[in-house]
């Protein structure tokens, strides 16, 4: 599944933005685009079709509460939420 044209556009600046002022390395950029439009997914599957922009607390616990089902690591989750803020 694809996500939003807006949901794109957000990953992208936010990515841009982190390697302008943190320098991040190419990884770690990869690594926050993945983590963020594998989100961007799972909101837009959800009933209420809702985007990075626009979703709710509640659906965040429960991805993350998804993620620890699914066995990813903490560090995983850890930088998930990093990129979230």
């Amino acid at each position: 599944m694809t996500i939003s044209h807006t949901d794109k556009e957000q990953i992208e600046a936010f990515i841009e933005a982190m390697w302008l002022e943190k320098g991040l390395s190419e990884n770690t950029l990869s690594a926050y685009r993945a983590d963020l439009t594998k989100f961007a997914v799972y909101l837009q599957q959800s009933s209420a079709k809702l985007t990075l922009i626009n979703f709710e607390q509640e659906f965040l616990n429960q991805y993350i509460a998804t993620r620890y089902d699914g066995g990813l690591s903490e560090r995983s989750t850890s930088r998930f939420l990093s990129s979230i803020r």
